[in-house]
Formats: structure tokens, sequence, C-alpha cells
């Protein structure tokens, strides 16, 4: 019986990570709540486990701490005055937390399971790229999915986005990484095969975000090397210099980023992620300490909000279209739940990377754990980590799988 129960998660959660996909070779309406039906699975198992064990763990006392003080907060000081919207918004925010605690408790003693899902899931992302590049520009317009030019085709495979492939990547390289450290071996032919593979596919999604996390992954993975040999440490320093050299040299990426920057420090700005970041930090001064509330800014239901409003902003595309709005989680959490948000979402993030410590780590240390931490984090500046399903869905089984230091 927990064999299927585990099964049937796996199966909401690859339903839930390729919903686009399901929904474009389907018109069956069940693929539209998967995420729905996972979500409402991850508070039955939350609670059995609750039940069964009559107490309380920290990340458990931190989430539902987390939804009293949102909701409550909102109700009584938020702009949103629907009590409904600020409930649900509210368990959105911590999304990720709770698809945590519920891989947590499921898949503690089966990581295996957790192993061979993420296999699956690869494999299928492989086949999409696949035929994206076999069909380019035709495959988007037989899967009905823009070209996201820049300058000429961003590809998406089975994804709705191309930033969605860009973070399998990502994830693809770190668990390498993992893999190699937890060995203690130096990155063998195949181990970068398989690194170049991951770049490739960052690349031909043409993500910035995801070639700067990279970085982050490479710095703590040869950390230990680097500080403690002068030659090594010089050698990091040529080939991170050369890298960025490179990359000045035949891509964009350094105006576009400048750019982008220069066009976050005004409310005119036509820079929407840039916009939403500039108006958070406003809303952190004008709502000290506490922030708007709950579904009142980059959020699902901050639809038609007052704040937009309050800006003069409501009448631009984004906001009418509701298009980028969504994109930065610290975005939201600055400008909902202002100061004491910073706090909060700290106290969330160290209690769930204590939890994964305790449970699949033991006395021996996850080496790329909190690099992994440290790059879903940077992620959550230009996009909505902690609460699109795809990204916690992909994120969740490879927090658990490096977490482990136990033989597979």
């Amino acid at each position: 019986m927990n064999y299927l129960i585990r099964l049937f998660f796996l199966i909401l959660s690859a339903l839930s990570i390729f919903n686009f996909f399901f929904k474009r070779i389907t018109t069956l309406s069940i693929f539209d709540y998967a995420e729905e039906f996972l979500l409402f699975f991850c508070f039955i198992v939350i609670f059995v486990k609750i039940w069964n064990y009559k107490k309380l763990a920290i990340i458990h006392i931190a989430f539902i701490f987390f939804l009293v003080y949102s909701i409550a907060i909102s109700i009584l000081y938020g702009l949103n005055r629907s009590v409904v919207d600020i409930v649900i918004q509210s368990i959105i925010n911590i999304k990720f937390f709770i698809f945590l605690i519920s891989f947590v408790i499921l898949f503690k003693n089966h990581i295996l399971e957790i192993k061979n899902f993420l296999f699956m899931v690869f494999l299928f992302v492989a086949l999409g790229l696949f035929l994206h590049l076999l069909l380019g520009t035709t495959f988007n317009s037989i899967y009905n999915v823009s070209t996201y030019a820049r300058p000429n085709l961003r590809y998406t495979g089975f994804f709705r986005h191309p930033n969605h492939l860009a973070y399998v990547g990502v994830l693809f390289i770190a668990l390498t990484l993992d893999s190699i450290k937890k060995k203690d071996i130096n990155i063998n032919w195949l181990g970068w095969l398989k690194i170049l593979a991951g770049v490739g596919v960052i690349i031909l999604s043409d993500s910035r975000t995801a070639l700067l996390a990279i970085s982050i992954l490479f710095t703590v993975f040869y950390w230990d090397y680097v500080y403690k040999n002068v030659t090594i440490f010089f050698s990091f320093l040529f080939v991170g210099m050369l890298s960025i050299f490179f990359l000045l040299l035949f891509t964009d990426i350094s105006e576009s980023i400048v750019s982008n920057i220069e066009m976050s420090y005004s409310l005119d700005t036509h820079y929407i992620r840039g916009l939403m970041l500039y108006m958070s930090f406003l809303l952190i001064i004008q709502y000290f300490p506490i922030g708007s509330g709950a579904g009142t800014f980059g959020s699902i239901f901050a639809h038609d909000s007052q704040v937009y409003k309050d800006f003069g902003v409501d009448h631009r595309y984004y906001f009418v279209e509701e298009w980028g709005i969504y994109d930065s989680n610290i975005a939201s959490i600055l400008g909902e739940y202002g100061f004491i948000g910073i706090i909060l979402f700290y106290f969330l993030f160290r209690t769930a990377f204590k939890n994964l410590k305790f449970n699949f780590s033991g006395v021996k240390k996850s080496p790329m754990l909190k690099a992994m931490f440290w790059v879903f984090i940077f992620f959550c500046i230009s996009n909505p980590m902690i609460t699109n399903s795809v990204y916690i869905l992909l994120s969740v089984p490879v927090f658990l799988l490096i977490a482990n230091t136990k033989e597979l």
C-alpha cells in the first residue's frame, strides 16, 4: 500500500511538471487539476504524519506559523480584502516547503525511487529537446508555444518556457558535480561530457540566470581545492576570467544585464522584473515592516491590486495581461511581507535545509546541498521558484538526492 501511495504521488508530480505538455495533447480536464490534487495530497500526508507521531517537527511549526501569520496580518492590515484569496495565496507562497516536507516524509527511506523518477523526467526532457532541435520553429507551431526569440529561437522542449528547460540543465550539472564530490574523485571524461551536455541545454534555452548559476556550483565544487592551493587558486581565477572574456566577446549577456539593471530604478521602466523589484523596495518602506499583505503584489491573487493602482502602473500591458509580474519571488516576498518577510523566509529556508541534512545526511555532510540551496534562492530573483510547481517539483527530488549521503 505504501508503495502505491508513493507511486501515485510521483505520477501526480510528473503530470504537474509536464502539465503544459499533457494539456497540449489532450482535451481531458483532469490534467488541469493535477497540481491541486497533489497539493491536497501533500496536506493529507503531513496531517497523517503529525497525527501518528503526536508531535510537530521544527519545519512543521515553521510552515504552520507562517500560514497563521500571513493570514492574520493580511486580513488585519493587508490591502486584499478577500479572506479566501488571502488564505489560498498564503498557501501558494509556501508551496515549495509543503512539497518538500511531503517528499521527505514519503521518500526518506526510498531514495532510489527518487533517483529513478528523476531519470525518467530527464529522459522525457531530452526527448522534447531532441524533437525541438529536429523540427525547429515548426515544433513551436505544432506545439503552439512562443519562440521567445532572443534573437531567433529559444528552445523549450516539452516545457512552456525556455527557463524551465535551462533549470533542468542546471540541475543535471548539480547532480553530476554532487556525484563526483561524494566519491571524492576528479572529474573524468564522462563527467565533463555530462557537464557540457548541461551547459549545451542552457545555451539552447538562452537563460542568463542559469549561466550565472553554474558559476555558483563550480565555485562551491572547487572551493576546497582553491583555498588550499595557490596554484589551483590562480588557475581557477584564470579560467574564470577567460570564461568571462568569451562571454563578453561572443554574447550580449553583459549589455543585457547592465541594461536590465539600469532600467530597474524607475516606475517608468518597461523591464517588468526590474519594475517589480523596484516597487517591492518602495513597498518595504511604505508598509514597514509587514508589507502590503498576501495577494497584493506579484502573486496570482494580486490581479487588479490596489498596489498597482497606487503606483499608477495598473493600465500597463504587463499588469492588464498579467504577463511577467509573477516572475520574481524575491519581489513578491518583499512587497507582500516587507522586512519581516525577509526574516520569515530566511527561517523557512534554514529550517528546510536542516531538515534535509537531518533526514538524509546523518553524520556525513552532503557536499553540494548548500550550493544547490543558494542556486535555488538565486533563481528566485528572476523566477517564481517557490510558487511555480514546475520549478518546485524539479527541485525537491534533486534536493533529496543531493542531501542523501548513504549508499543507494
